[in-house]
């Protein structure tokens, strides 16, 4: 079974980090120019959460004069749930279907690698015709 370290060499999350002290609108400028649908945010090698482009729609539908003005730091996802590098893609899809989340941060003990994405794992499974998902799902269900 492929582990999380074998699929986030496909997320390439370099060009999508963003400061946390940055606004929205360049987070926002930043998912169109490169096709995304989230930002990591970063500061000097350090991990802070996600920005998705869906906190920042429903901020700009509650706050739409406010927008422009808004920290990345103040609507980005700090608390989601976390895998290690070596962790599997089951225990991956697990916890993306237990929170109800889209994205994963990966990390190596404590240092951040990467972020898997409910597409990445779809894919995953679609091309290696993942082993064990009837396993997966008699048990989880």
């Amino acid at each position: 079974m492929k582990r999380a370290i074998d699929v986030i060499s496909f997320s390439c999350y370099k060009k999508n980090e963003i400061k946390p002290d940055d606004d929205i609108i360049t987070a926002l400028n930043l998912m169109v120019k490169n096709k995304i649908d989230f930002v990591v945010v970063s500061f000097k090698n350090e991990y802070y959460g996600l920005l998705t482009e869906v906190a920042c729609l429903k901020n700009y539908i509650a706050n739409f004069k406010k927008s422009k003005n808004i920290k990345v730091k103040e609507l980005m996802l700090k608390d989601l749930p976390y895998i290690n590098h070596y962790d599997s893609i089951e225990n991956c899809l697990k916890l993306m279907i237990t929170y109800n989340v889209n994205f994963i941060p990966v990390f190596n003990d404590i240092n951040f690698c990467g972020i898997i994405t409910m597409k990445d794992v779809l894919l995953e499974i679609e091309n290696n015709k993942f082993q064990g998902i009837d396993e997966f799902e008699l048990n989880y269900a």
